[in-house]
């Protein structure tokens, strides 16, 4: 089993719930379907990841479904859905009342506020019911086998472009979970699967914190100590009551059923080194020798009940995964939220909020950040919570999310720990699978404006979907930017752009006028190696999200501006840049 990551650029926004998948348990016939004004489209038997191309827009519709729900007691499983960015219709089994169907929408904008009424659904696991949501202006009617289930009026109806998403559930893989809620107001875990760790599939929530909770922090997923017996899994998370913060449990035998463990059990601030109303967040285990566990989580060491220098989080051990104690926090030089820890050849590594790296011989530590690399995402990245996939197939991977925006989360990253024992994030193999259909690479002269180095690729990228693009660099600059510096250059209209300056020891992000003119570094990512020459780079785009790599390595994780047009500084000379390749994912 994989579990506990986060890759691609699957949308993993605070403010969505239930976009289009059904969650596990739910089963669904191989047929589904979305009628328009009589004519109807059919997803049958589809391959996974494979979609039927909807019509041009969808206003009136109805979506039908055959379905066996194998768990009445699930929330907020979504059988069959229409997306389109953010918003979404949906028939969904149990969001707002456990056993009753509903139709779902973005935060619940065309969903019956009332469902007291509607009868609670009763069928055995294997037996079909036929389900059907019919959108007629603003009044929506649900049908059950045929015969009226419920009907309402709505305050809106929500029109889809062609750009709308059809999605069925199918099994997955590996396992992402994460924090979900509008408004920044965290208040569920929700899921995701996916077959090959780089396409996604949302099956909505899987836990959701006590009334009163003002919002609930994320954790990690270990095996029980007793796991070749139990089969039992726990993830911890915390909940943030009054005024202070608790690390709670749940568990599950599949990865898809989660139950909470007694409150008995909720793990609270020790007062003997920490503060008594700080942190208490999102523990990270390591497997002792005996088979029991050392935590690692987010918390606040109180400087005046420990006479060392601590690390900035707390430290804690288990023989069973649930019950916890505190221990002193360990000796060391980071501090910051926790991200995860990992054991690499014969050292502990560490990473840290938006992507420090520490390293220690023990796992008691001391703790130190590395002296080279000490940031393995760059200077100024917009990424954050950073933390180690453990048990990843061919090895541990590295998964994060995108911040200061819309939150997504993040393709995943390979590790090299090179003899110096530096960690360094590489491009994962799994993500040429993003690479699916070839675009013009073609370099034109962007004409009168422009520099008169620059050259732009053929293709207008459209912010919706992700891109690969690759070439090589034969002729780099050295180690300081010149009047012949090459790079990547993003074009913000008027005569306005950003540019990614690609040299042996670096990458410099900078702002620049489109004529080249008033170049201004605004960063410097540098893996504390010399990349060499040629430098063959590799970026990675969509949306405002912008990752490049250089001879593997990962340089930039960026948020950037620009309006589809993408070029190449130095391009003028045809001997600097070459085998310029273009994609697009699906």
């Amino acid at each position: 089993m994989t579990l506990n990551l986060t890759t691609r650029w699957s949308r993993v926004v605070p403010c969505v719930v239930l976009i289009g998948v059904m969650v596990p348990g739910l089963r669904a016939e191989q047929t589904a379907t979305i009628i328009q004004s009589g004519t109807a489209f059919e997803v049958l038997h589809a391959a996974p990841g494979v979609q039927s191309q909807p019509p041009a827009t969808l206003a009136d519709k109805t979506l039908v479904a055959w379905t066996s729900p194998a768990n009445l007691e699930q929330q907020g499983g979504g059988v069959l859905s229409l997306m389109n960015g953010e918003r979404f219709d949906a028939l969904v089994l149990g969001e707002k009342q456990r056993g009753t169907w509903m139709a779902g929408s973005d935060f619940f904008k065309r969903t019956q506020a009332d469902q007291t009424t509607c009868p609670l659904e009763q069928s055995q696991p294997g037996q079909f019911v036929q389900m059907a949501v019919v959108y007629a202006g603003n009044h929506i009617t649900l049908y059950r086998n045929g015969r009226r289930y419920s009907d309402y009026d709505a305050g809106s109806q929500e029109v889809f472009g062609s750009d709308t998403d059809i999605l069925i559930y199918h099994e997955g893989t590996y396992y992402m979970y994460y924090l979900a809620g509008p408004g920044g107001r965290w208040d569920a875990h929700e899921l995701a699967t996916s077959t090959d760790g780089v396409h996604w599939k949302e099956h909505g929530v899987m836990v959701k914190p006590r009334e009163g909770v003002s919002w609930i922090g994320t954790g990690h997923i270990w095996e029980s100590p007793d796991f070749d017996t139990s089969r039992k899994w726990v993830m911890n998370y915390s909940e943030w009551f009054g005024d202070k913060q608790d690390i709670l449990f749940v568990t599950s035998t599949d990865l898809l059923n989660w139950t909470k463990v007694d409150e008995k059990f909720r793990f609270v601030q020790d007062v003997r080194w920490y503060k008594e109303k700080g942190r208490w967040d999102c523990i990270d285990t390591l497997r002792r020798p005996d088979g029991s566990l050392y935590g690692y989580f987010t918390a606040d060491p109180d400087p005046a009940k420990v006479s060392y220098r601590p690390c900035g989080f707390g430290f804690a051990e288990s023989k069973d995964g649930i019950t916890w104690t505190a221990l002193p926090p360990v000796e060391g030089d980071m501090n910051g939220e926790f991200g995860g820890i990992q054991k690499i050849g014969d050292k502990y590594y560490i990473l840290i909020s938006q992507g420090l790296v520490a390293t220690g011989d023990k796992p008691e530590g001391p703790f130190h950040a590395q002296q080279k690399n000490p940031n393995a995402f760059g200077e100024g990245s917009d990424i954050y919570f950073p933390r180690f996939f453990h048990n990843a197939p061919g090895g541990p991977l590295v998964n994060h999310f995108y911040q200061n925006g819309t939150v997504h989360a993040a393709p995943l990253k390979a590790i090299e720990v090179d003899r110096q024992g530096i960690l360094r994030l590489k491009w994962w193999n799994n993500n040429d699978k993003l690479k699916a259909t070839p675009l013009d690479a073609s370099l034109a002269d962007p004409g009168a404006g422009y520099a008169a180095s620059l050259r732009m690729l053929g293709t207008m990228f459209d912010k919706r979907h992700t891109y690969v693009i690759e070439g090589t660099l034969t002729e780099p600059a050295g180690p300081v930017p010149t009047g012949r510096s090459h790079g990547i250059f993003l074009d913000r209209g008027n005569g306005q752009g950003q540019y990614l300056l690609m040299a042996c020891d670096g990458v410099r992000f900078a702002e620049v006028k489109s004529d080249g003119s008033e170049l201004k570094v605004l960063s410097t990512s540098s893996r504390g190696m010399d990349l060499g020459t040629p430098l063959k780079f590799r970026l990675l785009i969509k949306d405002d999200m912008l990752e490049l790599y250089v001879n593997d390595y990962l340089m930039n994780t960026k948020r950037v501006q620009y309006n589809g047009q993408i070029g190449l500084m130095g391009a003028d000379d045809t001997r600097a840049f070459q085998d310029i390749k273009v994609w697009q994912s699906h």
